[in-house]
């Protein structure tokens, strides 16, 4: 069996529960459960992002696969199984640049290892892949990544993927599964991210409500 989850800390918006409903039905088309999180999960840790690391917790070992999403995420009507896909995370030019700024602000935790850096809003893991990932967290490492600037999950999950020696573990079909709203890509996507920029490089930002409104109007959704 396979899992779908979703994670928010703090009261959820229209958009926050509209994503829970695409994602719960989407979950229904491909066989899966699907989970709302809510709350402070991980202890000892600031960042609402860090407690999507209860992904990897004992208590979804029965699961076969579990897919975290950001709850702004929206499934397109002719997405593909995420669980049948192959790869980890989006791993992609713009985790790349992330990755080495990530490196350089938390360098104790890297040295010379190398190892894939996944975005933040999908995670598809195997049983396995969860299992091999947690035998290298503690509180010291949620401690050193619990800061914006240190990547929050996206930093922790790089260090742990590093310890693991997960490399070119990259979702096939890349940002297809988390594409940004303002992407032309998006009419091809399986999961549309609702973004408040407007297009790529502007610094232009919109209410995402309204984003999302445009998105269903347009068709994408």
């Amino acid at each position: 069996m396979n899992l779908l989850l979703q994670h928010w800390h703090g009261e959820p918006s229209s958009v926050e529960q509209a994503s829970w409903r695409s994602i719960e039905a989407y979950a229904k088309t491909i066989g899966a459960e699907h989970r709302v999180l809510r709350g402070a999960l991980v202890p000892g840790v600031t960042m609402p992002q860090m407690h999507k690391l209860h992904m990897l917790s004992e208590e979804f070992d029965q699961y076969d696969v579990v897919v975290m999403l950001d709850s702004d995420m929206f499934a397109r009507p002719d997405a593909a199984n995420i669980c049948e896909a192959s790869g980890i995370g989006v791993s992609g030019p713009l985790q790349a640049k992330l990755k080495a700024s990530i490196r350089s602000r938390v360098p104790h935790r890297f040295g010379k290892k190398d190892a894939d850096f996944y975005g933040g809003a999908v995670y598809r893991l195997t049983r396995e892949d969860r299992q091999a990932l947690r035998g290298h967290m503690d509180s010291g490492v949620l401690r050193d990544f619990d800061a914006y600037k240190k990547g929050c999950d996206e930093g922790v999950m790089h260090y742990l993927a590093t310890q693991a020696g997960f490399k070119g573990r990259g979702l096939v079909g890349g940002d297809l599964w988390a594409c940004s709203s303002y992407s032309p890509e998006r009419e091809r996507a399986h999961f549309v991210h609702i973004r408040r920029r407007v297009k790529e490089g502007s610094e232009d930002r919109r209410d995402k409500a309204e984003v999302l409104e445009d998105m269903r109007r347009l068709g994408v959704l």
